[in-house]
């Protein structure tokens, strides 16, 4: 039998787990802006430091995001941003380019961004002198991304965000010899980083959700 101390303990422990879990609610928080709220929002063509497919590929999971996590955003493609540029007689993004951008193809506002990639690097794990030591490494690449929103009536920035991620190409080991020997991925890492990319730098346009203490 359990001692009338010790039982109660274990009551009043059960008593304060079930305060504590009444103390804390699930809230909803808003996108950071509300993209429904514009007529129609532009986007010109990510660019990036790959080729033009990356660059399309990019923009149309970044659209397809968009209008998943806000549905009913109301987009329209722009082009290229030099195409863009040339359409409204400007040489660079700039404030009054944005603002004729909004009078020639009739948008609020537009998104635009970059991705740059990184060339392939070996991180060396646990290794300081390759000719003598046993370990592992891997071949790297990184990719950097960066969105943002402007409304096209004042040129104001009103939304920004960065992502970034990794991709292995491939293992290399380094034998006490001082050999190396090491596999290739031949599939294409930058396409393969994109998704994760947008995933991350939409973060703050998604609805979430937070436990709050209630007191």
């Amino acid at each position: 039998m359990t001692p009338r101390p010790a039982l109660l303990l274990l009551f009043l422990s059960l008593g304060l787990l079930g305060c504590s879990g009444s103390r804390y609610v699930t809230v909803r928080v808003p996108p950071e802006v509300d993209l429904r709220n514009y007529q129609a929002v532009g986007i010109i063509e990510f660019a990036s430091n790959a080729d033009a497919a990356i660059n399309r590929y990019a923009t149309q999971r970044f659209q397809s995001s968009v209008q998943s996590a806000q549905p009913g955003t109301r987009l329209i493609e722009l082009g290229t941003a030099d195409s863009v540029l040339a359409a409204i007689g400007a040489r660079q993004l700039d404030a009054d380019a944005i603002k004729k951008i909004g009078t020639r193809f009739g948008v609020a506002a537009v998104f635009d961004g970059n991705i740059r990639f990184s060339e392939p690097k070996v991180n060396v794990r646990g290794i300081t002198d390759l000719a003598m030591a046993q370990g592992g490494a891997r071949a790297e690449m990184r990719g950097d991304m960066f969105a943002r929103l402007v409304e096209t009536r004042t040129a104001a920035s009103v939304w920004s965000n960065s992502s970034w991620a990794t991709k292995q190409l491939g293992g290399v080991h380094v034998s006490s010899d001082g050999g190396i020997a090491g596999t290739v991925r031949t599939s294409n890492p930058r396409e393969e980083m994109v998704p994760d990319l947008v995933r991350e730098v939409l973060t703050g346009l998604r609805e979430s959700t937070v436990r709050r203490r209630v007191e």
